[in-house]
């Protein structure tokens, strides 16, 4: 029996999740809204073998979804379902820690396969994304970063998206605001951008958030 806790702040989405995943007798599913606390929570009560975590466009509350339960339930293994096939969106899943992504639209057969996989301890990439996996590795992407960003730059400039300030995004990812002013200084340079601003504008433009 796979015990699992599907999280999506669209109650929708979390539902159809749900339906297709209920049609498996051995999958036993949970919900929770993909807010930390609740999240948290669900994870406590439901002692879930595999947590779905629904990604929108931007993939940000997905992705530190994924890197609190690998710090806080490391023995939880995480799916992400993404709503883009963009290469960006998936690797920040796999640095993120997940250990299989699928599409939103994956066919039952293929989000109950990546479920059966994770739960067995294997990772998963949805079929649809496996050439953009091969192709970042022909690219010699990092696991740790895209195009020269390293994960948490990454994270960084995707909040500068957002338009929060250093002091909101350091609080947003559990670091100094001095940590921030850095990684933005660092992504400027790497990005050859000359504010705050066209770095974000940059980073969207070449798919990296």
């Amino acid at each position: 029996m796979i015990r699992l806790v599907l999280a999506d702040t669209n109650p929708v989405v979390r539902d159809g999740l749900a339906h297709v995943l209920a049609g498996d007798p051995e999958i036993v599913v949970g919900e929770a809204l993909q807010h930390h606390g609740l999240l948290d929570d669900a994870v406590r009560r439901h002692a879930p073998d595999v947590v779905v975590l629904s990604a929108d466009s931007r993939t940000v509350d997905a992705c530190d979804a994924c890197e609190r339960l690998r710090r806080t339930h490391p023995r939880v293994r995480a799916v992400v379902a993404l709503s883009s096939p963009r290469q960006a969106a998936l690797m920040s899943a796999l640095s993120a820690g997940a250990k299989g992504v699928v599409l939103k639209d994956a066919t039952p057969a293929v989000l109950r396969s990546a479920v059966r996989t994770v739960a067995s301890g294997w990772s998963f990439v949805d079929p649809r994304l496996t050439s953009k996996l091969i192709d970042a590795a022909l690219r010699g992407h990092r696991r740790a970063g895209i195009g020269g960003l390293t994960s948490q730059e990454l994270r960084v400039v995707e909040r500068l998206l957002l338009g929060l300030t250093d002091e909101e995004i350091a609080q947003n990812i559990g670091v100094q605001e001095s940590t921030v002013r850095s990684y933005v200084r660092s992504a400027r340079k790497k990005l050859g951008a000359r504010t705050r601003v066209e770095a974000g504008t940059i980073a969207r433009r070449e798919g990296l958030v």
